[in-house]
């Protein structure tokens, strides 16, 4: 089939008249009398925007089912808003002139949109009989396999929505594992540089508590990727991170912008092999609108602003590893906050000489190198969520103890040659 040698969905014709035809609904509409901004003007601005955004998605989906379901909403939205059109027309909202250009392009939109549907439906058909036996080997499976498990979930929440330039949003990276019980995720995510960057990275309410490589994105490739642990495993449903974006200003035109968790994410089962588990990605697609919000409301600052509460305690190790830091002195320390997110950690080693005020906190991460080797120094950690709530723990290095034996050792020498000497010398008298 045509469709899968392309490779984008901006490739599709069909999408990109849709896309021709929600330019002209915006520029159109524009005319339209104040009083139906929320009325004809919204009504016709989200049914054209469904036309394209639901091609797309459905685009992106694996299974030709899930093709159908976006391409049978694109096919809605179109009969939608040709209804819309009829009705502002009939208002006098639409010049005869305006009117054609609009239920021209509609139409024929609809016409191409059909027969995608058509396309599809005629390849799952053909296939019809396959399946059918297909899907009997695979309830017999089912049955017979009392440990069967469907794959775990990767996806985006939410998974859609409209949002204007210069807006900023978050969308969450979660979890469904299906049964399994895994202790591993490895995540990598494509976004749309051109349209989208991100402005933040929380993991406040994650599952994850141990970071291999913590989260790290470049807006200028558009991509982001972690590496997170959950050691004793995990199994049933949480969030990894939260990913705040803001939605770039691009000359007034209405855009797509998928978010794409890329084919080498990979969730690892909890079985002491790190074996892969099998595992379903589902991406997000968001719209973004020309028109900035006359007001544009910050979600996530105001989610940061109600954060009252530091992050939990937590404990600090010395450790010493020959394969870590040549051999020297270190320490290693986590913790989480349920809220913001841990925005950093501060560390201050404090010689027992000293006041705590005299040294200086620096910022650095676990492990971290001890300056000063001989561990005679109280260290503390500070970890500080996004909101600036701190949590302090400490830690006094045991001092080596006093070698008494040595004394003791010294003593029965000395008693021993004294007695000898003593009776040396009555046997000499």
């Amino acid at each position: 089939m045509v469709e899968k040698k392309l490779q984008s969905f901006k490739d599709l014709n069909v999408w990109q008249k849709s896309s021709d035809l929600a330019i002209l609904v915006y520029k159109i509409t524009e005319k339209f009398p104040r009083s139906e901004l929320y009325g004809l003007t919204n009504q016709m601005r989200r049914a054209v925007v469904s036309i394209s955004s639901n091609i797309a998605e459905g685009f992106k989906r694996n299974h030709k089912k899930e093709k159908l379901q976006f391409y049978n909403l694109a096919y809605s939205s179109a009969a939608e808003l040709e209804s819309q059109i009829e009705i502002s027309y009939k208002l006098t909202y639409l010049s005869a002139q305006d009117y054609q250009k609009l239920i021209s392009l509609t139409i024929e939109v609809a016409k191409m949109v059909d027969g995608l549907i058509k396309s599809v439906s005629k390849s799952l058909n053909s296939k019809f009989n396959f399946l059918f036996f297909f899907i009997f080997l695979y309830s017999i499976s089912y049955i017979l396999s009392p440990s069967f498990t469907s794959a775990a979930v990767l996806y985006l929440e939410p998974s859609s929505g409209e949002y204007h330039q210069g807006d900023i949003f978050k969308t969450d990276v979660r979890l469904d594992t299906e049964g399994e019980t895994v202790n591993t995720c490895q995540v990598q995510i494509n976004f749309p540089a051109e349209q989208l960057e991100i402005t933040n990275i929380s993991d406040g309410g994650a599952i994850l508590n141990l970071w291999a490589k913590a989260p790290t994105f470049s807006n200028d490739e558009g991509n982001l990727s972690f590496i997170g642990g959950i050691p004793g495993g995990f199994s049933g449903e949480g969030k990894l991170i939260s990913i705040i974006f803001r939605a770039l200003e691009r000359d007034g035109l209405f855009s797509v912008a998928p978010i794409i968790l890329k084919e080498n994410s990979k969730v690892l089962l909890n079985d002491g092999l790190g074996t892969p588990a099998k595992l379903n990605l589902k991406d997000a697609i968001f719209t973004i609108l020309p028109e900035k919000s006359e007001i544009q409301k910050n979600e996530w600052q105001e989610e940061i602003e109600k954060d009252k509460i530091p992050p939990e305690p937590f404990k600090i190790e010395i450790n010493q590893n020959p394969t870590i830091f040549e051999g020297k002195y270190f320490i290693s320390f986590s913790t989480i906050d349920k809220q913001s997110g841990i925005d950093r950690y501060e560390i201050r080693e404090v010689p027992r000489i000293l006041t705590r005020s005299t040294t200086k906190w620096k910022i650095g991460e676990s492990p971290y190198l001890l300056e000063d080797q001989s561990l005679k120094s109280k260290i503390f950690v500070k970890a500080v969520d996004k909101a600036g709530n701190e949590q302090i723990s400490e830690i006094s290095p045991s001092r080596k103890p006093f070698p008494y034996w040595i004394i003791i050792l010294v003593l029965g020498v000395g008693i021993i040659w004294w007695l000898i000497k003593k009776y040396s010398t009555k046997l000499h008298k």
